[in-house]
């Protein structure tokens, strides 16, 4: 009898177990399909058209990159960098010769001017040379380191540089900015234009003992100019008694490049 209630049992529990449902194995869940994109196309590229043209006259050759004096007057100065700069002579054939001081040329940028001193040409795309003009700046630059190493016991003590050059008539008004700037980077000294009346109106010069305590004043005057020559007078000036002066100088162009000679030192 009891093994035929085991029995029982034993097919009642094969029977519940047939139809309890069967449990499937357990699947891995789908990965997560990456998330696309946000484009397909390429990365999009800053815009190389030209938006703007700025004119002006190249008056220094940096490292790659030039300084420009434009022709928006006193203070018109703004560099650029020359990577990637499309450069082409005035017919718009690719420009066979350097860059050289003096050249006006025409600058397609991207219509944005960075607000520094001197401004930056933001994206400049092309440079064409209008016209090889002539490099005044980078002669006077020199004038003005030669006048500054002469007779060095006047530049003892001083903290500013000053330059007259309203008699400099071969300079437009952004080529003055131009030479002013270029001589406070190489003579590593505050660099601006003024006059000896404007030191005595702000008090920097008593004219009853002329005598310019922290600074040099120099002064450029241009005496004549015709057939690829002119010629000047340079004078670096401290006090009454206390100034060098270049007289008569005279410079000429060679192979494109201007040079001068000093007919007469003087001292005072």
């Amino acid at each position: 009898m009891k093994r035929i209630l085991a029995l029982c049992l034993a097919f009642g529990c094969l029977v519940l177990w047939g139809c309890a449902p069967l449990k499937s194995d357990p699947q891995p869940s789908a990965a997560p399909s990456p998330t696309p994109p946000a484009s397909a196309a390429a990365p999009s590229q800053a815009s190389t058209e030209v938006q703007a043209n700025y004119r002006g006259k190249v008056v220094q050759v940096l490292d790659n990159a030039l300084l420009l004096a434009g022709e928006g007057g006193a203070g018109d100065l703004c560099t650029l960098a020359l990577k990637d700069v499309a450069l082409t002579d005035a017919y718009g054939e690719p420009l066979k010769v350097g860059l050289s001081g003096g050249m006006k040329v025409e600058v397609g940028y991207s219509g944005v001017i960075l607000e520094t001193y001197p401004a930056q040409l933001a994206g400049p795309v092309s440079l064409r040379v209008i016209e090889t003009g002539e490099d005044w700046v980078g002669l006077y630059a020199q004038v003005l380191q030669d006048l500054f190493r002469a007779d060095e016991g006047l530049n003892a003590g001083i903290s500013r540089t000053v330059f007259d050059l309203s008699a400099a008539g071969n300079l437009s008004e952004s080529e003055k900015s131009a030479l002013v700037y270029r001589m406070g980077q190489v003579l590593g000294y505050e660099a601006e234009l003024g006059s000896y009346e404007t030191l005595q109106s702000e008090g920097s010069i008593d004219p009853a003992e002329p005598y310019f305590e922290d600074g040099l004043l120099f002064s450029l005057k241009l005496k004549e100019q015709a057939d690829g020559r002119i010629t000047f007078d340079g004078e670096k000036w401290r006090s009454a008694l206390g100034a060098y002066i270049f007289y008569d100088c005279a410079a000429e162009k060679a192979d494109g490049v201007w040079r001068y000679t000093v007919g007469s030192h003087m001292v005072s």
